[in-house]
């Protein structure tokens, strides 16, 4: 299946309006951003729209590898080591005030679309609930599944779902990189995948017959369940500036210590929230996220502008440490090389 196929295209992410300042006006003198929705091609790549901006950016970087979560990449700002793994859903829990355990899930809304031989994510990506709407979806799912060990919760930093106590321990995986892609490399494994995958089996039913909407004309058909981890909490000790409402920054925000001193370094995780055929969208990406980037590394508002994409972080410094003579390639081939 292609990854373009199917869906509306849309565009969501924020502009990098006066980089290299805070609102202070001091300077900053890193730039960390992610690019955490597109991943590389794997099969009719030839259709893709083609990003200029991002593909130089790239072609000048140096790069190294980084963890396959950006989350991991984002956290060292905060000044936590890069771990091997992280309790995102455990961290949420505990930022929104729940006490933390390796029980808890993030239970992302999504739409699923059938095909022939397989099931995919829609091209939109993941649904998102306004607070009436996600509070409303956990009252029902409190009288539909009552007794059976679960809850769904409602936070600020999203949906959480406590699975039952003796489910073992499972692999899952964020889905909103298969954005557009087939699910099934990232259905739930390990010794609790096969339960863990019945319990969202159920809430897929449920779902249908709810026909619970979002903000737009999309309905979730199923609530994704990831994020649970035995690993411990991560100790964020140093103050980054993080520009909008990420859940995964929010909440390292809030576990920070009240002395914990700012770093001249800035966070933004961008999504182009569609892998849809209309090359529009990519375009708006091109100029509103990506040129921004590349024009900051070469007029030297930042020491360093670093992105991190698909398991690699691609590194910009100031003029003199760029490689100019790399030949730009598509962007669904560089990454990994």
């Amino acid at each position: 299946m292609s990854a373009l196929a199917g869906g509306r295209s849309q565009f969501h992410g924020s502009t990098i309006p006066d980089l290299g300042r805070t609102g202070t006006g001091s300077r900053l003198t890193r730039l960390r951003a992610v690019l955490a929705d597109l991943a590389p091609l794997d099969v009719e790549a030839e259709i893709a729209p083609r990003l200029p901006a991002l593909e130089r950016f790239l072609a000048r970087a140096t790069s190294r590898p980084a963890p396959a979560d950006w989350r991991a990449f984002a956290a060292a700002a905060f000044g936590v080591a890069e771990p091997a793994a992280l309790p995102v859903a455990s961290l949420l829990a505990t930022a929104a005030g729940l006490p933390p355990s390796p029980r808890w899930y993030v239970a992302t809304p999504l739409h699923l679309v059938a095909g022939m031989n397989h099931v995919r994510v829609h091209a939109a990506g993941p649904v998102t609930l306004d607070a009436e709407r996600a509070q409303r979806l956990v009252a029902r799912h409190g009288e539909e599944f009552a007794g059976d060990g679960t809850e769904l919760v409602a936070t600020r930093f999203g949906l959480l779902f406590r699975a039952p106590a003796d489910l073992a321990p499972t692999v899952t995986h964020d889905p909103e990189r298969s954005t557009g892609r087939d699910v099934a490399p990232i259905l739930p494994s390990g010794a609790g995948g096969r339960r863990l995958r019945a319990l969202m089996a159920e809430r897929d039913m449920w779902l249908h017959a709810q026909a619970a909407a979002g903000p737009s004309a999309l309905a979730p058909n199923t609530l994704w369940l990831w994020g649970a981890s035995e690993a411990p909490l991560p100790a964020p000790s140093q103050r980054p500036a993080v520009a909008g409402n990420e859940p995964f920054l929010a909440a390292l925000s809030v576990l920070l210590p009240a002395t914990a001193p700012p770093v001249r370094s800035e966070l933004r995780v961008l999504r182009v929230a569609s892998l849809g055929a209309d090359g529009n969208a990519f375009a708006a990406a091109d100029e509103t996220l990506f040129a921004p980037l590349l024009a900051a590394a070469r007029r030297g508002e930042f020491e360093r502008v670093e992105l991190w994409y698909a398991g690699r972080v691609y590194s910009l410094g100031r003029l003199g440490s760029y490689r100019p003579f790399r030949r730009e390639r598509p962007w669904w081939q560089e990454a990994g090389s």
